[in-house]
């Protein structure tokens, strides 16, 4: 008898395990598992044993962390930071004229000062970046953040319509001679907001010629000159700036407008012309027409700033977009989103 470690002898051939095992030559039940004790004494088999595979998510050891290359998380952050000055970059234009929308008090009285919450996108981006890092951070980040990037500019260009499409119909009916119908009652409360201010100001010119024995004249007497002005609407109870009892909300409101539109357009009367009631001669030294045309001329450029909003945020929401689709299979191998198969 051959011993076992000795190998075949002259002539056999080795049978692992297959048929014919012990007849010319030993037999190794199950091939090429040489180290178990069945194959080496032939008393059973063993199946192979299939590799682990190298799964995203290891179930043991860091569960629910996703796997990902060396280096991805500082190139995870070198995108957010560049993502967020990027967003800074294309909001800026957009969100200043938003602004200068909504603080102009042109705009305000006649469409709105809505344009006022742009203030809060560059917050709102710094707040995003935060939230980014910290995804990062927890190796749990995901490309929700990037359509959260697109949603400011979605508003802008919102804003930038709502105020696009009344601004051609307001300079419409300002550059109309008449002075009510359809369309045109904001325009008629305000001839009739300046005619009651008028009444005051004939009221207060007539007592100072009395009072004064000089010849006060429209050149020389304002409005906030009159203690007449600073009472309210039955003649009693008088205030500091601007009458209020006696007068709504709308009507003081109109009156702070009359008092803008006369200091910086140079104008009197609003439908029709008369003299400036709050702006004297004596201040810009002339008279001025009446506001309405010059109003409207106001509101040509207006409608181009709205325009540029408009259309200055939807490219950047399609170069933000396409941005996205080109860069999708790079934030896909970074972990973004997705099992890390």
């Amino acid at each position: 008898m051959q011993p076992w470690n000795q190998g075949p002898r002259q002539g056999g051939t080795p049978n692992y395990g297959g048929a014919g095992a012990g007849r010319g030559g030993p037999s190794y039940a199950g091939a090429g598992n040489y180290g178990t004790p069945g194959a080496m004494f032939g008393t059973g088999s063993q199946a192979p044993t299939p590799a682990k595979p190298v799964g995203a998510r290891p179930m043991l050891g860091g569960i629910f962390q996703r796997a990902r290359p060396p280096g991805a998380e500082s190139a995870c952050r070198t995108v957010a930071y560049f993502c967020t000055l990027i967003q800074l970059c294309l909001f800026a234009g957009p969100v200043i004229l938003s602004l200068q929308m909504a603080v102009d008090p042109d705009v305000a009285y006649w469409i709105g000062g809505f344009g006022k919450w742009a203030l809060a996108v560059p917050f709102y981006t710094l707040i995003l970046h935060w939230i980014h890092i910290k995804q990062i951070t927890a190796n749990k980040q995901t490309r929700t953040i990037f359509a959260l990037m697109i949603v400011p500019m979605i508003f802008l260009t919102i804003t930038g319509s709502w105020y696009t499409a009344p601004s051609a119909h307001i300079k419409t009916g300002l550059f109309s001679g008449e002075c009510s119908g359809k369309g045109l009652e904001q325009k008629a409360e305000l001839q009739q907001a300046y005619e009651e201010a008028f009444h005051v100001y004939k009221t207060c010119a007539e007592r100072m010629r009395r009072e004064q024995g000089l010849e006060a004249t429209f050149r020389m007497v304002t409005l906030p000159m009159c203690k007449e002005w600073f009472l309210n609407a039955n003649g009693t109870n008088p205030s500091v700036i601007m009458p209020r009892s006696g007068y709504s909300k709308e009507r003081v409101r109109d009156f702070r407008y009359l008092e803008y539109v006369e200091t910086n357009h140079v104008c009197g009367g609003f439908c029709q012309p008369g003299p400036s009631l709050w702006a004297g001669f004596g201040e810009f030294g002339r008279e001025g027409s009446m506001c309405a045309p010059l109003v409207a001329t106001k509101f040509l450029t207006v409608r181009r700033r709205a325009d540029m909003i408009f259309w200055t945020s939807f490219i950047n929401c399609l170069i933000l977009l396409l941005s996205y689709l080109y860069a999708r299979p790079l934030f896909e191998r970074l972990g973004y989103d997705g099992d890390g198969d």
